[in-house]
């Protein structure tokens, strides 16, 4: 999705559609541009692995 809210906005629909139709997102997935479409950043967990590699948690049953 990060992809397609970069690209030109006359290609946007398309790129939703064909992404549905090759399963790489939910048939049912909704595209909000801007800020409203964004994951609320104060809900997020940021943690370090034991590997030291930082990861991003969130909870898809907040919003």
């Amino acid at each position: 999705m990060d992809l397609i809210a970069i690209a030109h906005p006359d290609f946007r629909t398309w790129l939703i559609e064909e992404a549905k139709r090759l399963k790489l997102i939910y048939l049912d997935q909704a595209y909000v541009p801007g800020k409203g479409g964004e994951y609320p950043e104060h809900l997020a967990i940021h943690r370090t692995t034991r590997a030291c590699q930082e990861i991003e948690e969130r909870d898809h049953n907040l919003l």
